[in-house]
């Protein structure tokens, strides 16, 4: 049987879906490896994809709180993992040479080289990179703009770029800040000289307790070209669902995970963990409150950490009622 140190050196070099593609590092699990309670989360952040450990943000600090208040114990006395094990890859920025690179890793790295920008006159030209941020989103809200143009000149990502409303994006009338564009509105896609492609713009919710943005900045206008169209710009990252065919790669190492683990009790973070593992569709707050049959372990669905944070005292009330569940699980005999 597969260990889990085999199957994490084997996920440590894991190309099967676009999501190694903005990674910094495979984010695969941690704990004691033959542990009778496991926690199962979404995916990992900015700080777990920095550090390769899942839930050491914010979030990380409120479930080993809970952990120990609850449960008496530390997370090495459990172990916890993800659906996926990889950062969500960020909006593409094509580059001088003409390849794309996520923009969360232009900032980690402080890539110094060319990326491809748009001149007044609509010409397509290379400038450098001469500034890397990473901020938080600060109640800014939050645009998802993508233009059809995109998916072919950018293989293997989606065709999309996360604005906040105050950043503009390049349209035949100038610079229109993210926040005032209507669908439909017609923007510079970067493929060509003076190439334009209907927008398609909605307002999203962002993920996580405290999302982080991504900009760079670039010498002249500080414009760049991304897959969804031409921006000045920003990306939170991890601000989506796993998509179906990267939790079709990615599920068989939590599957392995878990039957190398062997727990007694599951407990999943949220809903997209629960619906994961589950196999249904009811959101969280439905299907929270209850044990359910999972193998020869039982499975408890909570609220994911980073809805506490947001939601305050009554949620991280309901998740301290889920972990004593949890608990009384734990104290009955092996099956």
């Amino acid at each position: 049987m597969t260990t889990l140190d085999e199957l994490a050196a084997e996920a440590s070099g894991c190309t099967r879906c676009r999501l190694a593609g903005g990674r910094t590092q495979v984010v695969f699990g941690t704990g004691d490896p033959a542990a009778d309670l496991m926690f199962v989360g979404e995916g990992p952040g900015v700080e777990e994809d920095r550090q390769g450990l899942p839930f050491v943000g914010r979030s990380g600090q409120l479930l080993d709180k809970l952990l120990e208040q609850e449960l008496a114990m530390h997370r090495d006395q459990c172990y916890i993992a993800n659906v996926t094990k990889c950062l969500d890859g960020d909006a593409p920025v094509q580059l001088g040479d003409g390849s794309w690179e996520p923009i969360g890793r232009l900032v980690r790295d402080r890539y110094g080289g060319t990326v491809r920008s748009v001149a007044d006159d609509g010409a397509v030209v290379a400038r450098r990179v001469v500034g890397w941020h990473r901020s938080p989103l600060a109640g800014r809200r939050l645009f998802r703009l993508s233009h059809g143009s995109a998916a072919p000149a950018v293989p293997a990502a989606q065709p999309d770029v996360h604005l906040t409303e105050d950043h503009p994006v390049m349209t035949p009338a100038g610079w229109v800040p993210a926040g005032s564009m209507t669908p439909g509105a017609l923007v510079v896609t970067g493929q060509a000289p003076g190439a334009f492609g209907p927008a398609r713009v909605e307002e999203v919710e962002p993920a996580g307790a405290d999302p982080v943005v991504y900009c760079v900045d670039v010498e002249g206008t500080h414009n760049f070209v991304t897959a969804g169209g031409v921006v000045h710009n920003c990306r939170p990252p991890g601000n989506r669902d796993p998509l179906p065919d990267e939790i079709e790669a990615c599920f068989p190492y939590l599957d392995q995970q878990i039957g190398c683990v062997g727990p007694k009790v599951v407990v999943t973070l949220g809903n997209f963990a629960t619906r994961t593992l589950l196999g249904r569709s009811e959101g969280i707050t439905r299907l929270r409150g209850h044990a359910y049959p999972f193998g020869d372990a039982a499975l408890v669905p909570t609220f994911h950490p980073a809805a506490a944070l947001r939601g305050g005292g009554e949620v991280v009330a309901q998740m301290r009622a889920d972990l004593v569940r949890a608990k009384r699980l734990l104290q009955r005999p092996a099956r």
